[in-house]
């Protein structure tokens, strides 16, 4: 048979390894050709490799949402007439009554700055211990 032959033939010849050996054998064939493209490609070790990615984005997306979500709740507060005032002056009220408790007396300032020294350090970690 020539190659213009072999074109014109309308018979699909498989190579004799993969001859099904009883009929409806496609199925089998088929399933068997996935498998072993799904070995060769190691999806399982890609997946593993793009899971930290994924969950980024998706972190990252729904903080957007949330961020979205949040700025229309304040727009909505915003469009009551007073609201943005009375938040301000109940801010005013709330910081001096927190100097007037806490930034006095000269022990309640000490206590606060070392309680905001002993928070930054569990933030930041503590860098003589890694030295």
């Amino acid at each position: 048979m020539t190659n213009s032959d072999q074109k014109n033939n309308p018979e699909f010849n498989l190579p004799q390894d993969e001859v099904p050996k009883e009929e409806g054998g496609e199925w089998e064939l088929l399933t068997q050709k996935v498998l072993n493209w799904w070995e060769e490609k190691d999806l399982s070790s890609q997946w593993n490799q793009l899971t930290k990615p994924i969950l980024l984005i998706a972190i990252l997306l729904v903080s957007i949402l949330i961020l979205k979500i949040y700025g229309n709740f304040l727009d909505g507060i915003a469009q009551v007439p007073l609201a943005p005032r009375l938040f301000e002056l109940i801010g005013i009220v709330w910081f001096i009554s927190f100097s007037a408790k806490n930034l006095v007396r000269k022990d309640a300032r000490k206590e606060l700055q070392s309680d905001l020294i002993g928070r930054w350090q569990t933030f930041i970690g503590d860098r003589s211990k890694a030295n």
